[in-house]
């Protein structure tokens, strides 16, 4: 045999055995795993053959992203997909600086994470390509100001724009205490992405376009420019669409020389007690879902009350109309984007008229006076019948920190 063709015989990795080519292959991260595939004919038959290997399941339905393990200097983030037929695969992903045990998850959306590293600054990062975007710094918001000693910040405080009166916070607390939720526009890498979020006091809004040095507040007015509980952005108009605690639904325009708010739907006397989402449906419907979750950690039975309802909002009549028929869809709810909404024909696992609800709200502790993760609960929501169950068992080990997100994976930068 001619030297030539023992080198390259050295190297044909397609001679390798399929058990040998699995194995070498289950120690791989998604990124790689997913250009291993393409290496060769050996290697793409390995790759469909064992399931473990099988990482389609994660591009045809939403996945948890969450970090399982103990390691708080670990850079690996856990994504695990509805649509594997239940064969639970985890896939692992090392995401950039900071380590993923630091950072706290409030929001996704054209397949990146919004997070927040442990001074309180946002980043969006993609965990199947590990692009990441730094957005400007929390000290940048009108209402923040940076509190530095000796040279070291030791706090922010956070000025209540429409009274008197301060709050203070440490560094790190900023990513419970000071954030609600985080939307954007587009792809982070487009060029054109505006980040939209809800933040203390009285949860207001401050925005800023990718690239951007500073936030800017949404001041147009500061009595009806409050208390907001989730938004989502309509490529069709350009309009973000956002809704407040008393049902009042603002389109928000951030396209001209200055934002500009318009009340398309008015308040209503509703309970106090439930959280609202608003979601655009694929038959252009906005719908408006009210969620309600107590759970006491302090009950022996653990005791838990969760109520939900979705509601149809007639902007024309001003009025609401119950749905429990999504039209062979399933509705996602949580930190990521409320119009996730995904036909369940093609995914035995995800029923239709279902809402999955991956828990995203904070617990106030009042012996304590301060705000914590509670135990997460990852929940199928039956609207027919209201009937609730357990996606996951919980509480797990995984479940409070950084808090699961929906996410359906991207390979856009």
């Amino acid at each position: 045999m001619e030297q030539g063709d023992q080198h390259r015989r050295r190297r044909d990795w397609s001679l390798l055995p399929p058990d040998l080519t699995a194995l070498i292959l289950t120690t791989l991260e998604l990124p790689e795993l997913l250009n291993a595939a393409a290496v060769c004919r050996a290697w793409r038959a390995a790759y469909k053959a064992d399931p473990r290997l099988d990482a389609a399941p994660l591009f045809r339905a939403p996945c948890l992203v969450f970090h399982a393990g103990d390691d708080p200097a670990s850079q690996t983030a856990t994504l695990l997909s509805l649509a594997d037929g239940g064969r639970r695969v985890h896939y692992r992903v090392s995401l950039p600086d900071p380590p993923f045990p630091t950072r706290y998850v409030m929001g996704s959306s054209h397949g990146w994470l919004a997070t927040a590293d442990e001074r309180s600054d946002l980043l969006l990062v993609n965990p199947v390509t590990r692009a990441q975007v730094r957005l400007p710094p929390i000290g940048t918001l009108t209402n923040v100001t940076c509190r530095v000693r000796r040279g070291v910040l030791r706090s922010y405080r956070v000025h209540n724009i429409n009274f008197d009166g301060f709050q203070s916070f440490k560094p790190d607390e900023g990513r419970i205490r000071f954030y609600e939720k985080v939307v954007w526009s587009s792809n982070p890498t487009s060029g054109n992405c505006i980040v939209m979020i809800i933040h203390a006091p009285k949860n207001i809004i401050s925005f800023a376009r990718v690239g951007d040095t500073r936030w800017s507040l949404l001041h147009v007015d500061r009595l009806t420019c409050q208390d907001y509980e989730d938004f989502f952005y309509n490529g069709e108009d350009a309009l973000f669409y956002a809704i407040r605690s008393n049902s009042e639904v603002h389109t928000i325009n951030l396209h001209g020389p200055f934002p500009t708010v318009k009340v398309i739907f008015k308040a209503m006397v509703l309970p106090i007690h439930d959280y609202k989402y608003i979601v655009r449906a694929p038959w252009a419907d906005v719908l408006q879902v009210r969620w309600y979750d107590d759970f006491d950690i302090d009950d022996d039975n653990d005791a838990r009350t969760t109520m939900i309802a979705v509601y149809k909002m007639d902007f024309v009549e001003q009025k609401i109309v119950q749905v429990k028929d999504l039209r062979g869809y399933a509705l996602f709810l949580g930190f990521n984007i409320s119009f996730f909404f995904l036909p369940t024909e093609d995914c035995s696992v995800i029923k239709q008229n279902r809402i999955y609800h991956a828990d995203d709200l904070i617990d106030y502790d009042y012996t304590r006076n301060i705000y914590a993760p509670r135990p997460r609960h990852m929940v199928e929501v039956n609207l027919e019948d209201g009937s609730v169950n357990d996606v996951w068992p919980s509480p797990n080990s995984w479940s409070n920190w950084p808090p699961p997100v929906w996410l359906m994976p991207s390979f856009s930068q």
